[in-house]
């Protein structure tokens, strides 16, 4: 009689055993073919679109890169009046044609003093990039100053639909030298931002 209670209790355990593994099988069919009845529907090109619209599909991340292109060759320092090369690369990958505007700021370290030395505007396809070497001249503001760069361009921000504007900034500090005989600038002299001139609000 034992024997019969151990073997009925085997055959119990292995029934149970079969029972899970069936159900993990059929679980298993079931989300194969949603997934094939997923990708089915969503090979149709309204489908898909309609798909999207509800964010049901994954999307490709959408950036913009904006770099120093060398930036070991950043200038530690600079005589006052004299031209360096400011060097950087942008990269569009928005998956769309996008127009950037660009604006190259010298700040003061004090942070009160912003002189506008150089701007610009390009357009690239999507995967395409252009490095940009723009050459500046420094004017004799006092002690350390950041050379920025302000990147401007419509583009679509995560969790968006529509293109929205959008801005991004690299900068590096370089000092300035004063000269003999040179003046140094603490303030920015009262001339519009069109003469490539401007002073922060509150200066």
């Amino acid at each position: 009689m034992l024997f019969a209670l151990k073997r009925g209790f085997e055959l119990s355990s292995s029934n149970k055993r079969l029972r899970s593994t069936a159900a993990l099988l059929a679980a298993g069919s079931v989300i194969g073919l949603g997934a094939i009845v997923f990708a089915a529907f969503a090979a149709s090109p309204v489908i898909a679109r309609q798909m999207d619209e509800w964010r049901l599909l994954p999307r490709p991340e959408l950036v913009t890169q904006l770099y120093f292109t060398d930036y070991r060759q950043l200038p530690a320092a600079a005589a006052a009046g004299t031209e360096q090369t400011v060097l950087f690369t942008v990269r569009n990958l928005e998956y769309q044609t996008t127009t950037y505007r660009y604006t190259i700021i010298a700040v003061a370290e004090d942070d009160k003093t912003e002189y506008l030395v150089g701007d610009g505007i390009f357009t690239l396809a999507h995967d395409s990039s252009l490095a940009t070497s723009k050459p500046v001249t420094l004017l004799p503001l006092k002690g350390r100053v950041a050379i920025r760069v302000n990147l401007e361009y419509e583009g679509i921000a995560q969790g968006n639909s529509t293109p929205v504007a959008q801005t991004q900034s690299i900068h590096y500090w370089t000092t300035v030298r004063i000269m003999a005989g040179t003046k140094a600038k603490t303030i920015a002299p009262d001339r519009p931002s069109s003469e490539k001139e401007r002073t922060r609000e509150g200066s």
